[in-house]
């Protein structure tokens, strides 16, 4: 397909924009190419390939889950700007 001026004055009016004459042949111009490089994707030979979920072929790089011990209150309080007993304070977000 060839992108012409009135294809960009089409497109243009329907967006409700308005371009001078040389920004139209600008626009259609590149409008041409970036068709025509749909039409390349789409005339790509893939039947012979398998679908696929990932492009790539990745695995789980997360760690195995195992229980540990915990950290005791008093160490993880230790390093909090405030805390109440057994809790962290934090100031309220929504007010």
């Amino acid at each position: 397909m060839n992108f012409t001026e009135d294809n960009v004055r089409e497109v243009a009016a329907l967006a409700r924009l308005k371009f001078d004459d040389k920004k139209i042949a600008s626009m259609a111009e590149q409008m041409d190419k970036i068709v025509g490089y749909v039409q390349l994707i789409q005339d790509a030979p893939v039947d012979d390939l398998e679908p696929f979920i990932y492009p790539t072929e990745l695995t789980n790089v997360l760690r195995e889950d195992i229980p540990q011990e915990s950290l005791a209150t008093v160490d993880v309080l230790a390093n909090c700007h405030k805390a109440d007993e057994h809790f962290f304070y934090v100031p309220p977000v929504i007010e």
